[in-house]
């Protein structure tokens, strides 16, 4: 358009005979023609070709977003037009400051993951708008180091190896598919190739597109361990990504189901009763500490489970709380999932009971005391396996804890121990409140510590 708002017109393709020539300047970058001059347009011109490009537009400024030459704030852009009436144009554009690489994040499907596993993790480089950042300079290395652990409670340094695919040259579609660790994609062929990464080594995101994947074995222990994904920007900015992941024993198959565990060892961890060839449901009792007063305190705590169940009437799962005929043939049997910080220590295995009449005009508490136990006393031990021993009180009737004596003794809390308690006839009318627990014997601050089912098992006979 001219000064007078007449615009200025011809047959497509138009030239500079009829609309004249464009240029712009920049002070701040660097301008780029999308026309056949490429330094130069024609207002006004349609040309499929360059239409057909791919290119937003005929003209295009390039602002520099790293090194000494970048820039951002504003810019004044001029249109200079060589048509005579038309008027040269100021523009102004406002550039942003380039964040570069802004966010490191990682993806694992769970924190927690059991012993002798495997998991994936990806780790992307990310830029402002949440995209995969590339950087613009394509010679330009995108390092990351990675370190493992230095978090508290870390406990296990685990063995991490990057995944890598790449271009399989010379194979067909068929032999590619035919081959391990290979894959067709989009008319190539990639292999898989590994490689082992170590702590405080430095890894080239640019060169896998701003994403990486590595498989991160646990071992063979419990514990903790922790994956540290660390770059500095140019502006002296750490950015950081730390994933905690936490190994815990084996989960079994049957968890869901915990009838359906075929071992022992299956069956304890889902904190039910392995008894005769069967994994049975027991009742969760709630854990108490005589060193804490708020206990449990977290998934780490221990954890109780019993019941008893009447043979008799072919009764399947252990129940908390019943009544039996004196004839009936019971089964009691509980199951304690130690505490973390207690496994490996000296302990005794305890199993007390307070035994009541049916008024509850008398009653006692009493300890189950082990054949293995008794062999130091000189009597000979009941066809139970166990004897029954009363337990010490105070001038005020109160058990005391220092007179505990062992059910069982073990040199070394184990994960789980399972109880069998008593399978037989109760043949006395009256109740019987059974709990379990365990005292650490070992020298230091925790001996004496007792640990023990604050839910009885209640029991009624009549």
């Amino acid at each position: 358009m001219d000064s007078y708002g007449n615009e200025k017109t011809g047959e497509q393709p138009l030239t500079a005979n009829d609309t004249g020539q464009f240029t712009i300047s920049s002070s701040n970058g660097v301008v780029m023609y999308n026309t056949p001059e490429g330094n130069l347009g024609v207002p006004g011109r349609w040309l499929q070709e360059y239409a057909d490009s791919g290119y937003p537009s005929l003209a295009a400024v390039m602002y520099e977003a790293a090194g000494d030459n970048r820039f951002a704030g504003s810019d004044p852009l001029t249109v200079n037009f060589t048509k005579p009436g038309v008027e040269d144009l100021t523009l102004t554009t406002t550039v942003p400051s380039y964040q570069g690489l802004t966010e490191i994040k990682s993806y694992l499907e769970q924190d927690s993951i059991p012993v002798n596993s495997e998991v994936a993790i990806s780790v992307d480089v990310l830029d402002e708008n949440g995209d995969l950042f590339i950087d613009p300079d394509p010679a330009a290395s995108t390092n990351v180091t990675i370190t493992f652990n230095g978090q508290e409670g870390d406990t296990i340094t685990p063995t991490v190896t990057q995944i890598m695919w790449n271009e399989k040259e010379g194979m067909t579609q068929e032999q590619c598919q035919a081959g391990t660790q290979m894959m067709w994609l989009d008319g190539t062929c990639f292999e898989m190739t590994t490689m082992l990464v170590t702590s405080g080594q430095s890894l080239d995101f640019a060169q896998t597109g701003g994403r990486k994947v590595f498989i991160v074995n646990a071992g063979p222990d419990e514990g903790q361990f922790s994956l540290n994904f660390t770059y500095m920007n140019d502006q002296g900015t750490e950015i950081k990504e730390t994933r905690t992941i936490t190994v815990g024993a084996t989960i079994p198959e049957c968890i869901s189901d915990p009838t359906t565990c075929q071992a022992k060892e299956a069956c304890e961890k889902t904190l039910s009763v392995f008894s005769e060839n069967q994994c049975r449901l027991a009742n969760a009792r709630n854990a108490a500490d005589t060193t804490q007063p708020e206990y449990p305190v977290d998934d780490n705590d221990a954890k109780f489970a019993a019941g008893v169940l009447n043979r008799t009437q072919k009764e399947t799962e252990y129940t908390a709380e019943t009544t039996f005929s004196q004839t009936d043939m019971v089964q009691v049997a509980g199951v304690i999932q130690v505490d973390k910080e207690d496994l490996g220590k000296e302990a005794d295995l305890l199993v007390v009971g307070l035994v009541a009449t049916l008024d509850w005009s008398w009653s006692e508490w009493d300890m189950l005391r082990g054949c293995s136990e008794q062999e130091k006393l000189n009597y000979q031990c009941p066809s139970v396996g166990w004897f029954v021993e009363e337990w010490d009180q105070d001038a005020q009737g109160q058990a005391l804890v220092a007179g505990l004596k062992p059910f069982k003794s073990v040199d070394a809390l184990q994960e789980y121990h399972t109880l069998y308690i008593y399978t037989g006839n109760l043949n006395f009318p009256g109740h019987v409140w059974l709990y379990m627990g365990y005292m650490v014997t070992e020298e230091g601050e925790d001996q004496n510590k007792v640990v023990y089912s604050l839910d009885p098992i209640k029991i009624t006979i009549e």
